[in-house]
C-alpha cells in the first residue's frame, strides 16, 4: 500500500488525503453532534421532586399531607430540590411556600421538635391560653401574625366596669398547642407567641388579670394603629353613632370561594 502511494502523483495523493481529512472529519463532527443531543437529552430527562401541595407558612412542620409529586426539566433541578418524601419528613419550614413551589433542603430546618430554634433571636416564646372563639376558631396556624386583646374588669369611683384593651400588636405565631404543623383538623388550648422580653412581661402580667382573645391579621399586614378602651358605655355610643365609625372593607364572596373586596362608604351593619 505504501509502494502504491509512493508512486502516485502528487495530485491524487492530495485528493486522497482531503478525502481521509473529510471523513475523519465528518466522523468528528458526528460524534459532537451525538454528544450535544445527549446532554440536550440528559438536560431535558423529567425529574421527579417533592412540590407543596398548598400553602406552607413559615416555621410550620412538613406533613405527608402538605407535599406532592412533580417534575421538572434536569437542568432545573437543584441538588437543594427534595426528591422524596421520607427526605424531609418532619422538618420545619424555615420560610414560607406558595403551592407547587419545589421544596428547597436549605429552607427547612431538621429541628422539628425544639420549640427554641423556632424563636427569632432577641424575642421570647410565651404560650397564651385559647379556646374556639378566642383562637378564631382553631384557624391561627404557625407563621401567623395576629394581635391580642385583654378583656378585664376595672374599678372606677368604687365601681366596677369590664374593659377590653388591645394590648399588643403583631405577634408571631410560632405554634399551636404542642406542635409546629398547624394541622386543620386539630383543636389547641394554646397558642404561643414570639415576643419581646418586655412583651412576655406584659402578657404575663395580663394573664393573671383578665381573659385573651386574639386576631387574626392578614398576611403582609404589619401597620400598627392606636386604639382606646372599650367599655359597655363606648360600645353604646359608638353603636349609636355608626354613621362616624371610620370607614371599613366588606367582603363579597363569588360562586368559586375568593373574595371580593370593596370599599364601604360607612361603618353601618
Amino acid at each position: 500500500m505504501f509502494e502504491k502511494l509512493r508512486t502516485m502523483k502528487t495530485e491524487n495523493k492530495m485528493m486522497l488525503i482531503s478525502a481521509a481529512c473529510g471523513i475523519l472529519a465528518a466522523i468528528a463532527g458526528y460524534a459532537s453532534i451525538a454528544m450535544k443531543e445527549n446532554e440536550i437529552r440528559e438536560l431535558s430527562r423529567p425529574v421527579k421532586i417533592i412540590l407543596a401541595a398548598k400553602y406552607i407558612a413559615a416555621n410550620s412542620q412538613v406533613t405527608r399531607e402538605m407535599l406532592k409529586e412533580g417534575e421538572l426539566p434536569a437542568k432545573f433541578v437543584s441538588p437543594a430540590v427534595a426528591r422524596d418524601f421520607n427526605d424531609i419528613k418532619g422538618y420545619i419550614a424555615i420560610a414560607p411556600f406558595v403551592e407547587n413551589e419545589p421544596l428547597m433542603i436549605n429552607k427547612l430546618s431538621k429541628k422539628a421538635e425544639q420549640l427554641s430554634s423556632n424563636v427569632p433571636t432577641g424575642l421570647r416564646a410565651i404560650a397564651l391560653p385559647v379556646d374556639e372563639v378566642s383562637g378564631c376558631g382553631y384557624m391561627i396556624k404557625p407563621g401567623d401574625v395576629v394581635d391580642v386583646l385583654l378583656t378585664y374588669e376595672k374599678t372606677m369611683d368604687k365601681k366596677p366596669y369590664t374593659v377590653t384593651s388591645t394590648i399588643l400588636q403583631c405577634a408571631l405565631v410560632i405554634a399551636v398547642g404542642a406542635g409546629f404543623d398547624g394541622d386543620d383538623t386539630k383543636k389547641y388550648s394554646s397558642v404561643t407567641l414570639a415576643v419581646s422580653p418586655q412583651e412576655a412581661q406584659l402578657l404575663a402580667f395580663a394573664g393573671e388579670k383578665g381573659r385573651f382573645t386574639l386576631l387574626l391579621r392578614p398576611a403582609g399586614e404589619t401597620d400598627r394603629g392606636k386604639t382606646g378602651d372599650m367599655t359597655f358605655e363606648n360600645m353604646i355610643k359608638m353603636s349609636n353613632d355608626a354613621e362616624n365609625m371610620p370607614a371599613r372593607q366588606e367582603i363579597k364572596m363569588d360562586k368559586d370561594g375568593d373574595g371580593v373586596v370593596r370599599k364601604r362608604e360607612t361603618g353601618g351593619e
